[in-house]
């Protein structure tokens, strides 16, 4: 869920798309998360420094909504060189920089190769692994993530994150290895969802990681840096393992109440140095190539352009879903015309809006992304159940021109429905292999009604489930309403 008071924003330097979030107003910070999670998790702290700085905190490369680095074994140097291109593209320098885990070590990397850009550092649980820690780490610690047409990939996962909060390391499930605090089960989904995000690629700044040479990196700063760690912290006891902390630098404990952690880390950006001021952002660059995209008012949607000349193409994803549910359609129909997949408000990345009128919330919304793209007018295709919205919208916004739909719409069978609504959150992930199946049989329906075999795509079908799970969080008012009678789309 994006923060009331936060704004999205994409950077792209050299092409590699990356996302932050911008809160607040003063001299800027910089936020860095763990491994596998998002901005997201650094919502409360970004929120907190919000009154006295303009916060930046940014998805790592393969997390949340940024695109993966183009290697196959990236070390922790190039996450570092990624994010200080996406700063120096923003035109920002003398930044405090917080990281955790993670987000530390890249941190430690920055402040270390980029101490022009980087004027602090404040480094939250570093990890200073040991060389047998290293080893067992990469061989047991990260194990593949492959989606499967059975969706045990999904029992398997949320059996990961239910470990990973029972025991470390998550994989060693003995009475040495348990951790002693329960976890809420909000905070097991939000794992969940952010390795959702991350798919494949999860492991990647982990691994790396693993293999940074905290330590030396560590002694090697000319940056301030302050290093600390909260007694519940599983890497407390890393605090230990540092070489002594320069002259007006720090190591230090902190209390594990959230309050005691946010103060530590306000009390010590203040007392870093760093710029006065932040510049107000670059003008968003369009981009065309379908690569996800933020409008005013964090609006996300894909815009497809090959240079034809044809009637440009609102196309709807199917619901709920996401720009990625509709790629295979938006990229046949780029070759004859631009197209514009938003993603609607309440499912993929787009917040509901509050609205108690959610059709009135959507033209709405379409049009102030057709107005972004400089677009005066457009044809409009909507792919499953969402095709039975497609006459609705028209009639509230003229500009469109709807469409009929390429194949007919199948009725979902033990879909998700109005009259057959999702399972509540469950503590043994049954919900969520629930969900899977029913997506699957929605795409046996459609291939049915499209002549084709099903199940061959596995990762459109993850796509799906993806897409189904985070639009959970914002609500299916649209996907109520495409599943009603028809006159209920005339209200």
């Amino acid at each position: 869920m994006h923060h009331p008071s936060s704004q999205s924003h994409i950077v792209s330097p050299g092409g590699q798309c990356l996302h932050y979030r911008r809160y607040g107003e003063g001299p800027p910070v910089v936020l860095l998360h763990e491994s596998p999670r998002s901005t997201h998790v650094l919502d409360p702290l970004a929120s907190h420094l919000a009154r006295s700085f303009t916060v930046f905190a940014i998805d790592t490369p393969g997390y949340g909504l940024s695109d993966p680095l183009p290697l196959r074994f990236p070390e922790i140097d190039d996450f570092a060189d990624a994010i200080a291109a996406a700063f120096d593209l923003l035109g920002l320098t003398g930044l405090r920089v917080y990281g955790t885990h993670t987000g530390s070590t890249i941190a430690a990397a920055l402040g270390q190769r980029r101490p022009d850009l980087v004027s602090g550092l404040v480094l939250d649980g570093y990890p200073v692994f040991t060389p047998r820690e290293r080893e067992d780490y990469e061989t047991s610690y990260l194990v593949p993530f492959e989606p499967a047409w059975d969706g045990s990939h999904v029992a398997r996962l949320w059996s990961r994150v239910r470990d990973q909060y029972g025991f470390f390391p998550w994989y060693l499930r003995g009475q040495a290895a348990a951790l002693p605090a329960p976890t809420p089960l909000d905070k097991h989904r939000a794992v969940f969802d952010d390795f959702l995000r991350a798919g494949p690629h999860y492991a990647t700044a982990y691994a790396a990681s693993f293999r940074f040479s905290a330590a030396e990196v560590y002694a090697a700063l000319t940056v301030p840096c302050h290093v600390f760690a909260r007694t519940s912290d599983l890497l407390h006891g890393h605090l230990d393992r540092l070489p002594p902390a320069r002259p007006g630098d720090s190591i230090a404990s902190c209390p594990a109440a959230q309050s005691d952690w946010l103060d530590r880390v306000a009390d010590l950006m203040q007392s870093l140095p760093g710029a006065a001021r932040t510049p107000a952002p670059p003008p968003a660059e369009i981009r065309r190539d379908g690569a996800l995209q933020v409008a005013p008012g964090n609006q996300f949607f894909r815009f497809h352009d090959r240079g034809a000349k044809g009637q440009p193409l609102v196309l709807l994803h199917p619901l709920p879903g996401s720009g990625l549910t509709a790629a295979d359609v938006a990229r046949r129909q780029a070759v004859h015309r631009p197209v514009l997949v938003p993603e609607l408000p309440g499912c993929g990345l787009t917040e509901a809006s509050g609205d108690s009128d959610p059709l009135g919330a959507t033209s709405a919304a379409i049009a102030a992304l057709l107005d972004h793209l400089g677009l005066p007018e457009a044809g409009l295709l909507g792919l499953g159940q969402a095709a039975r919205l497609t006459g609705a919208l028209a009639a509230r916004l003229p500009r469109l021109t709807a469409e009929p739909a390429p194949v007919p719409v199948p009725v979902p069978a033990h879909g998700w429905t109005p009259e057959d609504p999702p399972l509540p959150e469950r503590w043994d992930g049954a919900d969520l292999m629930a969900l899977w199946y029913e997506i699957r049989q929605e795409e046996l329906c459609a291939a049915r009604a499209e002549d084709r075999v099903a199940g061959m795509d596995i990762a459109r079908l993850h796509a799906a489930f993806v897409a189904h799970r985070l639009s959970r969080r914002g609500g299916v008012r649209l996907l109520d309403l495409a599943c009603a009678p028809d006159e209920g789309l005339a209200s």
